[in-house]
C-alpha cells in the first residue's frame, strides 16, 4: 500500500486529457491515500502480533518475566536493526553522492522523530522509530506493572496496563494539539514518537481479546469485524470531506487518525484467523510479498525511488508508465535481493543464538 502511494508520483508528468494520462491519474488519485493507510493499518497488526507474545511471557510461570523479554527484545531486534543500519548505510552514501548530507546520529538510536518532526532524509525510517520504541517501552510498562501488582488476576491487570498505556500517549496528543492548533497534523503529529505511540497498543488491545478472552472473539469476531469496517468507511469518509492539512484544523485529523487505528485493529481478530489457502490463487503472491515487506518498505522510497527521481537523461527515452512498471520490478528485486543476501541468513543466525528460548508447558516457544 505505501509502495503504491509513492509510486503515483513517478505518474505526476502525464497530461490528464489523453486516455493513458486518465488512467495514470485515477491511478494517483486512488494510491495517495494508501501511503497512510497502510502504515495505520501495520501499526495495529504489529501491535496484535507484539501483544500476544508479550501476553504469554506475562503470564507463563516457566521463567521470569524479565528473562523472557530479554529474549524477546534480542530475537525482535536481531530482525529490525542489521537490515535498517545497511539500508540507512546505503542512504547516507546515495545521498552524500548526490547532495551534501550532514550526519545525523539519532538515525542510529531511532530518536531523530522522537519528540520532533522527521528529517527529510530517509523519510520511511519515521514508523520504524515508532515501532521500535513500541517494542522498547511497552514490554517495560507490563514488567512494571506485572511486579508492581503481583496479587489478584494478572489478565485484568494486563487489560488495564495496555488501556493505560494506550490512553496516556493518546491525552499526550491531544494536550500537544490543544496547546498549539496550528501544528501541521502529518509532519508535527503523525510522524513523531510520542504522539504515535498509542496507535499500535490499540492492537494490542485487541490481541488481549483475542489470547486471554478466545471463546469470545471467535464468537462475536465477525460482528466485530464489521463495526471495525464501520469505522474505517468512517474515517475514510471524513478524511476525503474534512480539511485537516489547514491551519486549525488538526484535531479533526487526530481524530480521524484515531478512528483508523481503532478501525483497524477490530480487524484483527477475524483477518488472523484466516487460512491462507483460503485466499486461493492469490496466497502464493502475497506470501511472497510478506515475506520480502520489511526490506521492500525499506528500499522503495529513499534508495529506489531518489534515483529514479534524478534527473539522468535515460528517464527522456520512457514514457512514466513504463518507468512507474520498472520501479515496481526494482522494488521487488532489491527486496528479494536484500532478504536473500541479508535479512534470510540473520534470521538464520538468530534462531540459531536463540532458538532454545523459553517455552510454554506444551514445548512451543513463545518468543518470536
Amino acid at each position: 500500500m505505501v509502495v503504491s502511494c509513492h509510486s503515483a508520483i513517478l505518474l505526476w508528468p502525464m497530461d490528464a486529457h489523453s486516455f493513458a494520462g486518465s488512467i495514470a491519474h485515477a491511478w494517483i488519485g486512488w494510491a495517495s491515500p494508501l501511503g497512510l493507510y497502510g502504515v495505520e493499518l501495520f501499526f495495529a497488526l504489529s501491535g496484535f502480533l507484539i501483544g500476544r507474545i508479550v501476553f504469554r511471557s506475562a503470564t507463563a510461570d516457566d521463567r521470569p518475566l524479565l528473562v523472557r523479554l530479554k529474549w524477546f527484545w534480542a530475537r525482535r531486534w536481531m530482525r529490525t536493526i542489521p537490515l535498517y543500519l545497511l539500508v540507512l548505510s546505503l542512504n547516507i552514501a546515495l545521498t552524500a553522492r548526490i547532495s551534501h548530507y550532514a550526519w545525523d546520529w539519532r538515525y542510529l538510536v531511532f530518536t531523530q522523530n522522537l519528540l520532533t518532526p522527521h528529517p527529510g532524509f530517509f523519510a520511511a525510517a519515521w514508523s520504524l522509530s515508532v515501532e521500535e520504541w513500541f517494542y522498547l517501552l511497552f514490554p517495560l510498562w507490563i514488567l512494571l506493572v506485572s511486579s508492581a501488582f503481583r496479587k489478584g488476576d494478572k489478565r485484568a491487570h494486563l487489560a488495564y496496563a495496555t488501556l493505560a498505556f494506550a490512553l496516556l500517549f493518546a491525552l499526550v496528543r491531544i494536550l500537544h494539539i490543544h496547546a498549539s492548533p496550528s501544528l501541521n497534523l502529518d509532519s508535527d503529529i503523525r510522524k513523531v514518537v510520542l504522539y504515535r505511540l498509542d496507535a499500535i497498543a490499540y492492537g494490542a488491545l485487541a490481541a488481549w481479546f483475542a489470547h486471554f478472552r478466545p471463546l469470545a472473539v471467535d464468537r462475536y469476531r465477525v460482528p466485530i469485524f464489521v463495526v471495525g469496517c464501520l469505522i474505517l468507511g468512517l474515517a475514510l469518509w471524513l478524511n476525503d470531506h474534512l480539511p485537516t492539512t489547514t491551519p486549525g484544523r488538526t484535531e479533526q485529523g487526530a481524530i480521524i487518525l484515531l478512528f483508523l487505528n481503532l478501525s483497524f485493529a477490530a480487524l484483527m481478530p477475524l483477518m488472523s484467523s484466516i487460512p491462507l489457502q483460503w485466499l486461493g490463487v492469490l496466497a502464493k503472491p502475497i506470501k511472497f510479498i510478506s515475506v520480502i515487506s520489511y526490506p521492500m518498505y525499506l528500499c522503495h522510497s529513499s534508495l529506489v525511488l531518489q534515483v529514479f527521481m534524478l534527473p539522468l537523461s535515460f528517464r527522456a527515452w520512457f514514457s512514466p508508465w513504463v518507468l512507474f512498471c520498472l520501479y515496481w520490478i526494482c522494488v521487488l528485486l532489491f527486496g528479494f535481493a536484500l532478504h536473500l543476501i541479508v535479512e534470510k541468513p540473520v534470521m538464520i543466525l538468530r534462531d540459531k543464538l536463540w532458538t532454545d528460548g523459553p517455552r510454554d508447558r506444551s514445548g512451543e516457544r513463545q518468543i518470536s
